[in-house]
């Protein structure tokens, strides 16, 4: 019966030490994993958010141009309405 006792203590104590080893290695691990994947994540969202405002402002640079040729335009349609009054 002692015998049985001291080899269920070790088996189990055994597998108890493997389970608490495994847990001391893959809690720092998944942490250390995690943080990587936030830091990732952050960066891709860092990118997106550049890549957007370098398209606002490409937009913006031809709203701007738009603007200028309308601008043009408008006056030149003035100076043809003024010489087609002049003509009638």
């Amino acid at each position: 019966m002692d015998m049985v006792d001291s080899g269920m203590w070790w088996t189990f104590g055994s597998l108890a030490f493997v389970f608490l080893f495994v847990a001391a290695i893959l809690w720092p691990v998944t942490s250390i994993w995690k943080a990587r994947v936030g830091v990732k994540k952050e960066q891709e969202y860092r990118e997106l958010s550049d890549r957007s405002v370098r398209s606002l402002e490409g937009s913006e640079r031809e709203v701007r141009e738009l603007r200028s040729t309308v601008t043009t335009l408008s006056g030149r349609v003035e100076v043809l309405e003024k010489m087609l009054a002049e003509v009638d």
